[in-house]
């Protein structure tokens, strides 16, 4: 979630694959605190290659060149 930032903005996330590689870049035009984004794991790229084990987001604000945050999340067969 967002907070103190009034009007429309764009957020974009960078998927980064458990091997470092740009998996996948989403973007969304948002208002208000909250911005929602979904990685689709089901049958795509990730299962079929059993992609599994520690990933890392990072999170872009318009168009800003280096991220606001990032994290690191952990997919499991």
């Amino acid at each position: 979630g967002w907070q103190n930032l009034p009007g429309t903005h764009t957020q974009r996330l960078d998927f980064f694959s458990p091997d470092g590689s740009l998996y996948q870049q989403l973007s969304a035009q948002f208002a208000g605190p909250a911005a929602e984004a979904r990685l689709l794991v089901g049958g795509t790229w990730i299962t079929q290659h059993a992609l599994f084990g520690a990933w890392r987001v990072e999170v872009y604000l318009d168009r800003q060149t280096m991220p606001i945050t990032s994290g690191v999340f952990v997919l499991n067969p």
